[in-house]
């Protein structure tokens, strides 16, 4: 459930970093570098900013391996791929 989530997660924002009208090579390749570089630290930030809203008391590898909570995968993978959603709409405009 976590690696589905985290492929859906960066494949919705590398598919919006390729996205868009092609001129040169070096253009396609410098916007895609740029989009999928500031999509990626964007959706690192945003995680980790999550994971300390939603598990306070905790860390998230305790919650998987210790505990087996595969309610926190499952809320985890929907925020990440909703994180996604949102910087792919920002990458676009």
């Amino acid at each position: 459930l976590m690696l589905s989530g985290f492929l859906v997660a960066y494949g919705v924002i590398l598919s919006t970093s390729v996205s868009g009208d092609f001129t040169t090579w070096s253009d396609g390749l410098i916007g895609f570098g740029y989009g999928a570089i500031r999509g990626i630290v964007a959706m690192l930030l945003l995680t980790w900013v999550i994971d300390r809203i939603f598990l306070p008391n905790t860390d998230f590898r305790t919650e998987i391996v210790r505990d087996r909570n595969v309610a926190a995968i499952a809320m985890t993978v929907g925020v990440r791929v909703g994180i996604a959603a949102i910087i792919a709409g920002t990458l676009i405009g």
